[in-house]
């Protein structure tokens, strides 16, 4: 090998590229994945609005109000290991929940706007809460923390462990007030608990 003037070795090919001219190979993968993560979730939010079945936007504030709802009362569950009676859950929730009306009374969608409707277990393990959205179409959501399947005590919840999803059958309008005691939840007019909010 021939030394340069001054003592230094030739540039090897390596050593003559340019930062920026040729993009190691290593990093293309990483940020092809990148790109279509992003790509998935953008076409996952889109779809369905595309294609009309993300809900009316009165479906979409009473789904929004229950959600708020059980992220309240699950801060509750967490603090004291059980959802509180409901009173007291309710007064704990309003404080922090001011757009939000909280009662263990049936809701109407004409009465006060983001009214929300709970029920709480026996055992403090169980909560479902109701909304009724303008359109009228009864929401309802549950988290179940027993550690056996079961409802404790609430015989139309969902057996199931988590966070449970209910709805009356689209089109069908649910002229009465909306709750866990309802006509609806345990009529004929029902979509049935599942993993996410029915369409």
């Amino acid at each position: 090998m021939s030394e340069r003037e001054g003592g230094e070795s030739p540039p090897t090919a390596r050593q003559e590229r340019r930062p920026g001219v040729f993009p190691a190979r290593r990093h293309l993968a990483p940020r092809l994945l990148v790109v279509g993560a992003v790509v998935l979730v953008l076409a996952a939010l889109a779809v369905p609005r595309a294609f009309g079945t993300g809900g009316s936007g009165a479906d979409s504030s009473a789904q929004s109000d229950l959600m708020n709802a059980l992220a309240s009362f699950r801060t509750l569950f967490i603090d004291h290991g059980m959802y509180p009676s409901t009173p007291w859950a309710i007064s704990a929730v309003d404080e922090g929940e001011p757009e939000l009306t909280l009662t263990a009374s049936l809701v109407q969608s004409n009465a006060t706007p983001h009214n929300v409707s709970l029920a709480v277990s026996p055992d403090g393990s169980i909560i479902v809460v109701a909304d009724k959205s303008t359109d009228d179409r009864c929401w309802y959501a549950e988290d179940n923390e027993e550690s056996t399947l079961t409802t404790g005590g609430l015989p139309l919840a969902s057996a199931v462990h988590g966070l449970s999803y209910n709805a009356t059958v689209q089109g069908y309008q649910a002229t009465g007030s909306c709750g866990y005691a309802d006509n609806y939840l345990n009529g004929n007019h029902i979509v049935g608990w599942g993993p996410s909010f029915p369409s």
